[in-house]
């Protein structure tokens, strides 16, 4: 008789088993599906400051190309179009030293 009680109570425990089994995958599942979404979400976010600092890196690296750029057309064009520097950097060039001429090489106008 005791055996008979004893397969009843594992019965009985065993559709609590069940339970807490099926109850168990479905939270486990649940909690993959947000996990895989949240996931998806941060990896996307990520992406995003990612790609968006690159954007800022590129954006200075393009202003401090832009401002030698600028640099460099404004003495080429000082060079070539200001006539009391090309005039100093022929008698420069052609070593004539005149007493204008500063011992540092800087030619004084």
């Amino acid at each position: 008789m005791r055996w008979k009680h004893r397969i009843r109570i594992g019965k009985g425990n065993s559709m609590k088993v069940q339970l807490y089994l099926g109850y168990s995958v479905l939270l486990a599942f649940l909690a993959g599906l947000i996990g895989v979404f949240l996931f998806l979400g941060m990896r996307t976010l990520v992406m995003n400051q990612i790609g968006q600092s690159r954007l800022d890196v590129l954006k200075q690296v393009s202003e401090r190309s832009n401002i030698v750029k600028n640099s460099v057309i404004t003495i080429s064009n000082l060079y070539r179009y200001d006539e009391r520097v090309l005039d100093c950097l022929e008698r420069v060039i052609s070593g004539i030293l005149l007493r204008r001429h500063r011992p540092d090489g800087i030619c004084m106008i």
